[in-house]
């Protein structure tokens, strides 16, 4: 057998184990949904976790949203291994405003380049203008140093890293609460990973996938499916 032909029997030999492991856990409500996750249910639909939309809500009168500044303070509290990592990480609280803004310009990004142009990027609110409102609430680095030693090539699910979000899209106008959406991911697996290197690779990852699901969502049709990403990766960054 080749090294072409070695390295795919690998990976195959690995799959087995990582499929063993999918299911990502819920992350804890944060307070940010005022009424916690009462209510949310899994839709097939949908590639989030837990979701809550109004029945019967008459989407066709918006044509425009506007993504709100990102939520840090929702954060959920750290365990002993964020600790380990925290004791070596310079500036937690530079990293996460980075990340927060990310997430920001990442959504809008996201629905500025949509070719339907389903909904427009609106600078304040109004009549016919959506506000999409998020909190981050989990943040769980990668375990660097684990990966370093080599630990990524074990598929180890607790080396990953998580992120999870929690959001609501609201009428700008009458802040009525149309949709909620709960969800969290883990760093996708992969044989060797450079992002397993870094903090937070992860969770940029993660974060443009969540955008392009949201504009694809708000493509679909009533009874369209949007799948969910795979948490399993060939690409080594």
């Amino acid at each position: 057998m080749n090294s072409t032909g070695k390295w795919f029997a690998a990976v195959l030999a690995t799959l087995p184990l990582l499929s063993a492991g999918c299911g990502t856990e819920e992350a804890q409500p944060s307070g940010f949904l005022q009424e916690g996750k009462t209510g949310m249910v899994e839709d097939e639909r949908l590639p989030f976790q837990r979701v809550w939309y109004k029945q019967n809500a008459d989407w066709t009168k918006y044509n425009a949203i506007r993504v709100a500044p990102v939520h840090t303070e929702y954060l959920s509290k750290q365990d002993w291994w964020d600790k380990v990592n925290e004791a070596e990480l310079s500036n937690r609280q530079a990293d996460v405003a980075k990340i927060a803004d990310y997430i920001q310009k990442k959504f809008t990004d996201a629905f500025a380049n949509d070719e339907n142009h389903v909904l427009k990027i609106a600078q304040k609110d109004g009549p016919g203008v959506l506000v999409l409102e998020i909190a981050i609430v989990e943040l769980v680095p990668t375990k660097a140093l684990l990966n370093a030693a080599g630990y990524a090539a074990m598929g180890s699910a607790m080396d990953q890293g998580s992120i999870a979000l929690e959001a609501r899209i609201k009428d700008s106008a009458t802040g009525e609460v149309l949709v909620k959406i709960a969800d969290r991911e883990e760093g996708k697996a992969s044989i060797v990973n450079v992002k397993d290197l870094t903090w937070y690779g992860h969770a940029y990852d993660r974060i443009d996938e969540w955008a392009e699901q949201a504009v694809e969502v708000a493509n679909a049709s009533e009874n369209e499916t949007v799948d969910d990403s795979w948490d399993f990766t060939l690409a080594p960054w």
